[in-house]
Parts: structure tokens; sequence; C-alpha cells
């Protein structure tokens, strides 16, 4: 076993980070593009393993089933523990999701094709986009917890309160919709890297706010 200095064990780290991070996009693009052409029932791990020249075991030890390999990082995936943890502090809240979509959440490096050909497998079947839906849905609810409790705390409210709720459940559609905003903007080559991420989810959110306070509701108070 290869001992690293301090100085060298980030680096080796990274390294390690970044060779997994490519050996599941190099997976998961074969096994959309097997069963974009022959259907999802029709793929078998054994055929995506081989094409990949990998063992079942490191298959399954990335994606746990097919379905993961071929839905991939279609929304956000929360990491709920580290969440939790940057909550629990003073910071921003929003600064911290910010951070966490920017280092998890690989759709921002996918390539149009790929979601392309995703979207149209999962239109195809219904069980898949059904899988997809469920798992969203628990994330959404997952996500309105734990904001609901930072909410709670910097307000001194029950977490149940129906206004902590509602701002929640709002705080979850506004950061849904800055990632799919920074994400068209990815597509395009303007934006590469967590720091070009985050600093383009921070513009984002000034935008929104700026043309919430310029918009005229017509039931706003006057």
């Amino acid at each position: 076993m290869t001992d690293h200095s301090p100085a060298e064990a980030p680096r080796a780290a990274g390294l390690r980070e970044r060779k997994q991070r490519a050996l599941r996009a190099r997976v998961e693009q074969v096994a959309v593009n097997l069963v974009y052409e022959r259907g999802f029932d029709e793929v078998s791990v054994d055929e995506i393993c081989a094409a990949c020249e990998i063992s079942q075991r490191t298959f399954f030890n990335h994606f746990g089933t097919k379905e993961n390999a071929v839905i991939g990082n279609v929304f956000l995936q929360l990491d709920a523990e580290r969440l939790q943890r940057g909550l629990a502090g003073d910071d921003d809240p929003l600064e911290v999701i910010f951070a966490l979509v920017a280092s998890a959440d690989r759709t921002f490096a996918e390539s149009g094709a790929l979601r392309e050909r995703r979207i149209a497998i999962l239109q195809r079947n219904r069980e898949l986009f059904a899988s997809v839906t469920a798992r969203m849905e628990a994330f959404r609810r997952e996500f309105i917890e734990l904001i609901s409790a930072r909410l709670a705390r910097d307000r001194g409210l029950s977490a149940f309160d129906e206004t902590v709720r509602l701002d929640a459940d709002l705080e979850f559609s506004l950061v849904i919709s800055l990632a799919k905003h920074v994400m068209h903007i990815r597509l395009q080559g303007d934006v590469g890297g967590e720091q070009q991420i985050v600093a383009a989810l921070r513009s984002a959110r000034v935008r929104a706010a700026r043309l919430l306070g310029e918009a005229r509701l017509p039931f706003a108070d006057e």
C-alpha cells in the first residue's frame, strides 16, 4: 500500500474521484445507448458490463440496479447527511444548497444527446417513468423536511408551522428552477466546474429576486 504525504493525499483522492466519475459516465452512456436501441427489458446487466469491460461487482457497487445506470442523475440527488450538516450552522441556506448542487449533480456535465435519449427511454417505459416520479417526490419530501427544520430554528417556530412548510416547499421549487436554468447555460458551454456553477446559481438567484421585485402582480398589496 502506498503512503501519501499530507500534501499528496488530497491530490490522490481527487484523482480517484475523477476516475470513478469517468467510469460511471462511461457505463451510463453505454447503458443508455443499448436500452435506447433495443429496449429496457432486452438489455441485461451482463451485456452492459461486457461492453464496458467491467465486472458485475463493479457495476453493482456503482449503480445497484440496471435502472439506476439508465436513469442516471436526471434530477438532483440529495446528499441528506451533508445538507443536514451544512444547515446546522449559520451559513445562508441557499449557499449551502448551491454548493451541494454544484458538487453532486452530474447532469451539469451531461451532453444534450444523452439527456434526450434518457427522456425518450422514460417516455417509452411507464414503469421507469413512475420510478423517476417516485424518487423525485421522495427527494422533495426529504428536502422540505431539512429546510423546514432550518427555517423553524431561524424563526423560533415549529418545523410543522404552516408558513414554514410552505416556504420550504417554495425554496425547493426555487432551487430546482435555478438549477435547471444553470444547466441550460452549462449545455451551451458557458459554465464548467463547481466554482463556476455556484457563481452561476448565485447570479440566477439575484436576477430572479430582481425580476420578482419588479413584477407588478394584480393581487399584490398596494
